[in-house]
């Protein structure tokens, strides 16, 4: 009896346990109207599958954002996803099956949550390229989209929202989750700016034409051959990146082209592998040659396709090429007729190495011309030395030099080039100051005094008139807007530098700048900074100014001030 009833009690105390973890779970997903997971509605074979986590608490226009991509070797690439989008989850895929758990982490740079829509801000953790992805609430569940700076629509699909991962399974404790619930508003990030998501491509979509120009030609009647005339040569082959991915040897027999051709490290065939055209499948404008991957252990496998359009343009041929659904935009240029032993058949095959640039001698630059720190100045011959009853001008500035000409005593006319010990016009002026009469006593100068042109001392030249003219002045430090300035450290436990709307800590954020901004614009300092300070910054009296000032800066949509001591210029 008793150990029933012991029993009985334990059953009771799991029981309560396990109804408080439910009813305090429950009570989290209540808190804002976005908690919860989104996954894309994309097909079982697609090459990715897409799911967000996000947490919120309520009343609060920000949360978190958490990622999952899993990746698909050899997976399609659906129809709602741009192919280049495509192209770069599955080399990531092809990555992360070779063992990088990195190729599909994601980095997350600020979440927006509004009542009708919601904006998160990423980008993969070792590209700085950003991305926005954006939940809409929908008839059927949600719409997904994400965007690409430069090619717009990216990917728009259903998204289904289910259950926190935190709300079916005990999750440990997140000190972001406690953050979040202190003060929010960091987790705004970039999208502090309301009109960053705006700063997107929003309207454009070119996923449908895309997808229309990967897909490969149908075969055409005999009635619509394409003009092939040209097709035949040694041709170098080129992705849209400007790296060489190949070499071909093709040669037109009969309308069959025939040949010898290697491709670099593409995704779908074993590394250098040789693959040889065999037959092709023509459209009116494009031909389709298939491709054999030749073996060295004996047999043929199918190495692909490639899709090129026609006719050949001033030696060009455009073209796609790839296999299971895979495309990969190309150029093809012509490098010669037609040579297959320019294409060794080994298994040796490694593509050509990049020939560094030779090296261009420096160009001699012309002398820098000296400053006349005399122009306007007419001079005369004072009192010579009692010894002489001239002035001697010598060769050099030595009494020991050639006598190269002499000069009568209140000589008038004459002109000085230039002086030693850095005599001015002002030494000359008030000779009687005592450091003045010393320079002069010691210093010579080069005179120009009709066709006689040497080295006269200094203390036997008096001047006679001068026109006010001003040296030229040096050429002023450039400003600090003059220069782009880029992120030099990150905050300890920050992955961007805080931008404030105003000099303080406490002051509200008006975005972040990651580890790779550049082209930072800085306007002004406090207190006042120059360019020579921020390029010596180990200079003890330079940091200590750059530890406590802060800079106004500028990036695309973010405005604000950030400490200057996370800054520095680029070189």
């Amino acid at each position: 009896m008793r150990i029933n009833a012991m029993r009985k009690v334990q059953g009771v105390l799991a029981l309560a346990l396990g109804l408080s973890w439910m009813v305090a779970a429950a009570a989290q997903a209540q808190d804002g109207p976005w908690y919860g997971g989104y996954a894309a509605d994309l097909p079982a074979g697609a090459v990715a599958a897409i799911e967000v986590d996000l947490t919120q608490f309520a009343g609060q226009p920000t949360g978190l954002a958490d990622f999952r991509l899993t990746g698909r070797t050899n997976g399609t690439c659906p129809e709602t996803m741009h192919p280049e989008f495509c192209d770069e989850l599955a080399l990531r895929s092809a990555r992360q099956a070779q063992g990088d758990a990195s190729a599909l982490a994601v980095r997350v740079f600020g979440v927006r949550l509004e009542r009708d829509v919601a904006h998160i801000a990423f980008a993969f953790a070792d590209r700085g390229e950003m991305r926005l992805l954006e939940l809409r609430p929908g008839a059927r569940g949600y719409q997904m989209a994400v965007y690409h700076p430069a090619r717009g629509l990216d990917m728009r699909t259903t998204a289904w929202r289910r259950a926190h991962p935190c709300q079916t399974t005990r999750c440990p404790p997140d000190p972001r989750i406690e953050a979040l619930r202190r003060n929010p508003y960091p987790n705004l990030g970039l999208l502090a700016d309301v009109g960053f998501a705006e700063s997107f491509p929003l309207t454009l979509d070119r996923i449908a034409e895309a997808h229309r120009d990967r897909r490969p030609p149908a075969p055409s009647t005999p009635s619509g051959l394409p003009d092939m005339s040209g097709i035949g040569g040694t041709w170098r082959i080129l992705d849209d990146a400007g790296r060489e991915v190949g070499l071909l040897a093709m040669r037109l027999r009969d309308r069959e082209v025939t040949g010898r051709g290697v491709f670099y490290n593409r995704p779908g065939l074993p590394p250098r592998a040789e693959v040889q055209p065999m037959s092709q499948a023509t459209a009116p404008d494009r031909v389709q040659v298939e491709f054999y991957v030749h073996n060295a252990g004996g047999g043929d496998t199918h190495g692909g396709s490639l899709v090129m359009a026609m006719p050949v343009r001033d030696g060009r041929i455009r073209a796609s090429w790839g296999k299971y659904g895979q495309w990969l935009p190309v150029t093809l240029y012509r490098d010669g007729p037609f040579d297959a032993n320019r294409i060794p058949w080994s298994e040796t095959v490694t593509p050509p190495k990049p020939q560094p640039p030779k090296p261009q001698p420096p160009k001699p630059q012309p002398p820098e011309p000296k400053p006349d720190l005399f122009r306007g100045a007419e001079f005369m011959v004072d009192t010579p030395s009692r010894s002489r009853s001239v002035l001697e001008v010598h060769a050099a500035r030595a009494i020991s030099s050639v006598v190269v000409g002499r000069l009568e005593p209140g000589t008038m006319g004459i002109r000085v080039l230039e002086c030693t010990r850095g005599l001015t016009i002002e030494t000359f002026r008030r000779p009687q100051v005592a450091g003045n009469e010393k320079a002069l006593r010691g210093g010579w100068c080069e005179i120009e005094a009709g066709r006689v042109k040497g080295w006269v001392q200094a203390f036997h030249l008096a001047l006679v008139g001068y026109q006010g003219w001003v040296p030229p002045q040096p050429k002023p430090e450039p400003q600090l807007r003059d220069v782009p300035f880029r992120v030099k450290a990150l905050p300890q436990g920050r992955d961007t530098v805080p931008v404030h709307v105003a000099r303080a800590i406490s002051s509200n954020l008006a975005g972040g700048l990651g580890a790779d901004a550049r082209g930072i614009e800085v306007t002004e300092c406090e207190p006042r900074l120059t360019l020579r300070q921020f390029r010596q910054p180990k200079d003890p009296a330079n940091a200590r100014i750059l530890e406590k000032a802060w800079c106004a800066v500028r990036l695309g949509k973010v405005k604000g001030w950030a400490q200057a001591k996370y800054l520095t210029p680029q070189r």
